[in-house]
């Protein structure tokens, strides 16, 4: 079910990035689909650290009952418990750092970072002719938002 709805916000929103003569869709379908792009990409993040987080302590369950190395008997139940009890902290360290205003809050945090940091590249797609000569001012955006929903009651 997870691949299908990725599936189909994905091309949606491949859609909405490359306007082209097939894509009309309304203010809130925009807003919808770029909010389920960002849930999604969070639960994939979440989902690979809960599975993650799970995983080392039933291995390390699995190596103490079939005592494959009894000798460290006493290191793998430490490391068990510690893990069981520190997944928190790494699943909300995951969360907050899932959106990007929060991830760049906390980086700005970190003494050095600046220096670290990587060079973004923005890409700026030109507008075509047409729309540039027909009117220097856009639409306002909230007040064709209401005519498309005033139109979807009618």
């Amino acid at each position: 079910m997870y691949m299908i709805v990725l599936k189909v916000n994905q091309t949606r929103r491949r859609k909405l990035e490359d306007p082209g003569p097939g894509c009309d869709y309304s203010l809130a379908q925009q807003f919808q689909v770029k909010e389920n792009y960002r849930a999604l990409k969070l639960a994939k993040n979440l989902l690979i650290v809960v599975l993650c987080a799970m995983s080392v302590p039933c291995a390390l369950l699995i190596l103490l009952v079939i005592g494959v190395i009894p000798s460290f008997k006493m290191l793998f139940i430490h490391i068990m418990e510690n893990s069981i009890y520190l997944n928190p902290i790494i699943i909300c360290t995951v969360l907050m750092f899932s959106s990007n205003t929060w991830r760049d809050e906390y980086l700005k945090l970190i003494p050095g970072w600046k220096r670290i940091r990587k060079v973004r590249l923005i890409v700026v797609r030109p507008r075509s002719q047409i729309a540039h000569q027909a009117s220097t001012v856009g639409p306002d955006e909230g007040l064709i938002y209401f005519e498309q929903l005033n139109k979807s009651w009618q």
